[in-house]
């Protein structure tokens, strides 16, 4: 749980992916940035998972695959850390700030490690003292003007280029494809948790959604996914390896998983 002294400030109402704390004094507060560039200052995280997940299946931590928990712990920070700007720039609120949708790089972030993937997050005291803007990026969705396009695809590039690139490339980084495909799927997850909680954003959240993962695409060069994102339509070119994990099979895979029609598995 966050410290005591951090004060929830941010779309409690989506779920603890898309909370973010504020920083205060005292807190055991460590920069997200730092510490994803080293696999040994996530160290103890990686382990206290690792024995999580032996333990659910009795097993010994030796036996689950270390590679398969990072790739899936992967998947759990590119949710925890794109999930609050997807629903920032849908609201026109920033974490931590009063107004605007504005985005942070991983540097100007900090975490508390409490052993989950919805690990508590808090944002750099300067940012509340940055200008922003002071309207929803996708406020107008169903207006087809070119401000409101704009809009999207400034937050969209600068969401990539601050965000989900840099968490291609972390010490949690199983493979490129893997990388690649997890970001789509946070993106795609944080679309579909605001579709089902407030259904009336359901057209704003693609359009931001759509945007996203088309800056992405264009980013990494290739096609990444198949399907609308957002809609149960999506499906990425790669597995988060959750099916190596005790537990779990190749026959129980999750809904936008490139295994999913190839083999004929249920969404689990």
């Amino acid at each position: 749980m966050p410290s005591p002294s951090a004060s929830r400030v941010s779309e409690p109402d989506l779920g603890p992916f898309f909370r973010v704390d504020a920083m205060t004094p005292g807190a055991d507060w460590r920069p997200l940035g730092a510490d994803l560039a080293s696999r040994g200052a996530l160290g103890a995280w990686i382990d206290r998972a690792r024995e999580r997940t032996a333990a659910a299946g009795s097993l010994h931590s030796d036996d689950v695959d270390v590679r398969a928990l990072c790739a899936v712990l992967h998947l759990g920070v590119c949710a925890r850390v794109l999930s609050p700007w997807i629903a920032s720039a849908l609201r026109g609120t920033s974490p931590g700030r009063s107004t605007g949708a504005d985005v942070p790089t991983l540097d100007q972030l900090f975490w508390q490690d409490d052993g989950r993937t919805t690990f508590p997050l808090a944002l750099a005291p300067e940012w509340s003292a940055r200008p922003v803007a002071a309207t929803p990026v996708a406020h107008a969705a169903s207006d087809a003007s070119v401000a409101v396009n704009t809009s999207v695809d400034h937050f969209a590039r600068a969401l990539v280029d601050r965000l989900a690139i840099p968490l291609t490339s972390t010490a949690l980084t199983p493979s490129a494809s893997i990388a690649w495909g997890n970001v789509a799927s946070a993106l795609h997850g944080a679309a579909r948790t605001v579709v089902r909680v407030d259904p009336g954003q359901s057209t704003a959240v693609r359009q931001i959604a759509d945007a996203c993962l088309t800056a992405l695409t264009a980013a990494r060069g290739r096609p990444l996914t198949d399907g609308r994102i957002g809609t149960g339509s999506f499906r990425r070119h790669s597995c988060c390896q959750l099916y190596r994990l005790p537990g779990n099979s190749r026959d129980t895979v999750c809904g936008d998983c490139v295994l999913r029609e190839r083999t004929g598995a249920q969404h689990g």
